[in-house]
């Protein structure tokens, strides 16, 4: 008989899903093993231990403090007071004042002695003279003038100098610059060097050179030396003018040569070898003077001593030669405008 689909699956039980062979083979495998117990560890262990080391370390502290306690006071009983320590004399000063005096009168050094406080205090500053290093100069120290006396070179490459000048159209008499040996900051180590290059001025003494006050060779278009024995002499050639009746604006090259020559030879053999004193030396002076090609006109005048006239002659000669001079003209300043100058200047 033909069933109806109703009684077949009342009569019938659902099919189920039918699962791997070998998932089936290892639930069966999992089953028949014997089950470990796990043990899980005592997250929070028991806090007995604890409490009795912390109640027996109270304990001991409450016996070391009693014990101390009884120490001080059986101590405090037995002990006498201690006597106040003398007071440290005042730390006495290494310097005298005769010292301080001979340094005073050498140069200022202000690391010497401690410096003076100021009048006022401001409030607004919260810090003290005290908070701040002294400064200490790396500029050369010099002796002083007694012990190490007039500063003398032989080289001939240094000319010692008085001071150096410079005028131009607007001061024609009074110097519009100078730079004088022995005042301020400048000692008596003037030093003039002559060389290819140009003119420079060093301080030999403290080994400063004054770049300032440079001429450089290109630049020069006439130089004037003013030497009284040499104008005693009378060397001065007759001036050459031109076919026309005009002046020349200098010396020529062959002149300028001559002059040299014959500069130098005076200068060695009368002007190096005059004896040092007061009225020699203000009536051998002797003036350089250098023009320059510019608008302003400028002029460097330098006076120097008599003993120093004949280093001026070689180092002009070293100019000369040089490559950077364009038509340098060197000849004789005149006897009236030599002695105005240092006039003016305050050497004679």
């Amino acid at each position: 008989m033909l069933r109806r689909p109703e009684q077949r699956l009342k009569g019938r039980p659902l099919k189920q899903k039918r699962r791997p062979r070998k998932k089936l083979q290892r639930r069966k495998q999992r089953q028949k093993r014997p089950q470990r117990r796990r043990l899980m560890p005592n997250l929070q262990p028991s806090r007995r231990p604890l409490q009795k080391k912390a109640a027996a370390k109270e304990a001991a502290a409450a016996k070391d403090a009693a014990a101390k306690a009884a120490k001080e006071k059986s101590g405090s009983a037995s002990v006498p007071p201690r006597s106040p320590s003398p007071k440290k004399p005042a730390p006495s000063g290494a310097r005298t004042t005769m010292s301080a005096n001979q340094d005073d009168a050498y140069s200022f050094r202000p690391y010497d002695r401690p410096r003076r406080p100021y009048g006022g205090t401001s409030s607004s500053s919260a810090y003290s003279e005290s908070s701040y290093a002294p400064s200490q100069s790396t500029a050369r120290t010099s002796p002083a003038p007694s012990n190490r006396g007039r500063y003398e070179t032989k080289d001939p490459d240094k000319i010692v100098i008085k001071g150096v000048f410079q005028f131009n159209n607007a001061f024609i008499k009074s110097p519009a610059a100078q730079l004088v040996s022995g005042q301020g900051m400048v000692t008596d180590g003037l030093v003039l060097r002559i060389t290819t290059e140009g003119l420079f001025i060093d301080d030999d003494i403290r080994g400063v050179g004054q770049r300032e006050w440079d001429v450089k060779a290109w630049t020069m278009k006439l130089v004037e030396v003013w030497c009284p024995q040499y104008a005693s002499q009378k060397h001065n050639p007759p001036k050459q003018s031109s076919f026309f009746g005009r002046r020349d604006e200098g010396p020529s090259s062959a002149e300028s040569d001559a002059y040299l020559i014959n500069l130098l030879k005076v200068c060695k053999n009368t002007c190096r070898l005059a004896s040092p004193g007061s009225q020699s030396e203000i009536q051998g002076l002797h003036v350089l003077r250098a023009s320059v090609r510019d608008q302003e006109g400028r002029k460097y005048l330098f006076v120097l001593e008599e003993t120093e006239g004949w280093k001026v002659g070689i180092g002009l000669q070293r100019l000369r030669k040089g490559a950077l001079v364009r038509s340098l003209g060197v000849t004789n300043m005149s006897v009236n405008e030599g002695r105005s100058i240092l006039g003016n200047l305050g050497y004679i």
